[in-house]
């Protein structure tokens, strides 16, 4: 007699804990499964099996069943959804309600809606075949095309029960290091790599414009598209195809797109890798997809590329410590940026309300359309001043939000105060400033930045000057920082990781005298 089986089931569900189930048939992990809790059902994905759940059997149910038109979640999923739960400090559950949401199971669950009709539709046939058997005068075409239209419906019937239970395949190499390629012009290095891979490839971006525009430079035939404006029966979709295998199947996306079940990934391509739209602050789980994208290429043994005009100071860091494998190109500032000093005009007296007379001289010599990007300014105060600045002329005013999503090809774009759209008491700052400079320059024809800060926009601080502030005052790259908000609090909680690194004795010492009541030093684990 056989041993009986208990089931580990994660649940959409922010749980601290994975309930236990019971089944009189053997399931695999992975394999979803229909199960109650709280009185309510929920679709599933089998954890860990185990003959001894370690709980009481009376506190365990019975799994209601298996829906036979979901696909299995891979291992390989299922360790990521690992990762980031213990790395982000979340549950697994949220991580699986993120992978797939609720709308994405409901388009799952179609499928049974159909296969019982067509169930009911074969029967139907079937009885109408063996009633003409005992006819005398049944003609042969209608017989003929009933049997036709019944090995339809099997046919269509054994497509929609179909399984994936495909292997991911293994990679007949080890992949190599990740790559940082710190370019302007990266386009013709993703296309040699995409053309250099025999798998999948997930090509990542920040936002919908820039994954709009990749792709549209990249020129891929029969590429597929995942981001937030896909419907669920569409990512269902686009599921089903990477699941199938066979055909090689090249995806522009979001951060959304890691949660794809890939079978045969060979290449992850990460574009301004740098970007904080990279990082999802709400809801849980919190996660940045850039340092997913890594974990996901190491599963499958895939290779991977980051890409940026303006690469993070991290990225840097672990180039120059051997992590990463560095192709720098062509990371020269870029042409046709003018920084003006505020404090300087101001001091000299010259400017008009928020507006310098350097920058009333660029538009007014600018001969195309005009963008003027307000953090402080209020719309109904900067229109009246910019219509008599330049009557006739067509100046949009907008966010920076509003702008991270617009092209600006041809257009003069002016920020009229830089200062505001990075918070100063981040110890990022001057690294957050370099890469808005780079992301906004590439989308547009001059950038003018006003800032009572000109060296955090010109270009002049250098990489090695801002790794050597971050060493000495203990930030990261070097340490790990974990800012924590308690409820009650007034102030927020930081934690210091620090690295076991003898060279940062000094500062770990440093850190701690001059910790306060609300900062934690402990040694970084990892």
């Amino acid at each position: 007699m056989s041993e009986k089986k208990y089931y580990q089931v994660i649940l959409p569900l922010k749980l601290e804990w994975e309930p236990w189930y019971c089944s009189d048939t053997d399931l695999p992990a992975g394999r979803r499964v229909r199960v109650t809790f709280s009185q309510k059902e929920y679709v599933g994905v089998i954890h860990h099996i185990s003959s001894d759940p370690g709980i009481p059997l009376s506190r365990i149910m019975t799994i209601n069943g298996v829906p036979e038109q979901m696909a299995d979640i891979s291992p390989e999923e299922i360790r990521l959804w690992e990762f980031i739960a213990d790395y982000y400090l979340c549950t697994i559950g949220e991580v699986y309600r993120e992978a797939y949401p609720a709308l994405k199971i409901r388009s799952e669950e179609i499928p049974q809606h159909e296969i019982d009709r067509l169930k009911d539709k074969l029967g139907k046939i079937e009885a109408e075949l063996v009633s003409r058997q005992g006819r005398k005068r049944a003609k042969a075409d209608v017989t003929q095309r009933l049997a036709d239209e019944r090995q339809t419906i099997l046919d269509r019937l054994s497509r929609l029960k179909e399984r994936s239970t495909e292997p991911v395949h293994e990679c007949r190499r080890q992949a190599e290091k990740p790559v940082l390629l710190w370019s302007r012009n990266r386009t013709e290095s993703y296309r040699d790599a995409i053309e250099n891979t025999d798998g999948d490839v997930l090509i990542l971006s920040p936002d919908h414009i820039s994954s709009d525009a990749l792709e549209r430079t990249l020129a891929i035939p029969s590429s597929i598209r995942m981001d937030g404006r896909q419907t669920a029966s569409r990512r269902r979709t686009v599921s089903d195809l990477l699941r199938q295998g066979g055909e090689r199947h090249i995806v522009f996306g979001t951060r959304m797109a890691l949660f794809l079940p890939f079978r045969n990934l060979g290449l992850v391509i990460v574009d301004e890798e740098q970007d904080s739209l990279y990082k999802q602050e709400e809801p849980a789980p919190r996660y940045n997809a850039r340092d997913c994208a890594l974990i996901l290429s190491r599963i499958h043994k895939a290779d991977i590329i980051l890409g940026s005009s303006s690469p993070s100071l991290d990225s840097i860091y672990n180039c120059r410590s051997g992590k990463f494998r560095l192709i720098e190109a062509d990371a020269g500032r870029r042409p046709g940026i003018t920084v003006i000093d505020v404090g300087a005009e101001r001091r000299k007296r010259g400017m008009q309300g928020c507006l310098s007379y350097k920058l009333i001289e660029e538009v007014r010599r600018w001969n195309g359309t005009v963008t003027f990007i307000r953090a402080w300014e209020k719309e109904e105060e900067l229109r009246p001043l910019a219509d008599s600045l330049f009557p006739g002329r067509s100046i949009s005013i907008m966010t920076y939000r509003q702008a991270r999503e617009t092209d600006f090809q041809g257009i003069l774009v002016a920020i009229l105060q830089a200062d505001a759209l990075v918070r100063q008491d981040d110890f990022r700052a001057d690294e957050k400033g370099m890469q808005m400079v780079s992301t906004l320059s590439g989308r547009c024809g001059k950038l003018v930045i006003q800032t009572t800060v000109p060296r955090r926009f010109d270009g002049s601080l250098s990489i090695d000057e801002l790794l050597e502030e971050r060493r000495q005052f203990g930030y990261p790259p070097f340490t790990r920082m974990v800012e924590t908000h308690l409820r009650g609090h007034d102030e927020p909680l930081k934690v210091y990781f620090l690295k076991k690194d003898p060279a940062l004795a000094a500062e770990k010492e440093k850190i701690r005298r001059e910790a306060g009541p609300n900062v934690i030093i402990d040694v970084d684990p990892a």
